[in-house]
């Protein structure tokens, strides 16, 4: 961990700058649509909740 700290601030000193890219990437609208469509379902009260991952996989394989 130590010598990969150590290429990133010799990079870091030699560029004058952050060597990665970073970059704030706009969503489109299938993800906005997503987005918005976990938000419904979140704060839906009528929605049915799990208390833990074993009880949801518990249903879904009763479906099936």
């Amino acid at each position: 961990m130590n010598s990969i700290f150590n290429m990133f601030a010799k990079t870091v000193v030699r560029q004058q700058r952050n060597p990665f890219e970073i970059s704030l990437e706009i969503p489109n609208q299938e993800t906005i649509a997503a987005l918005q469509e976990a938000d419904r379902i979140g704060s839906d009260s009528n929605t049915k909740r799990y208390s833990d991952f074993s009880s949801l996989l518990e249903e879904v394989q009763n479906e099936v």
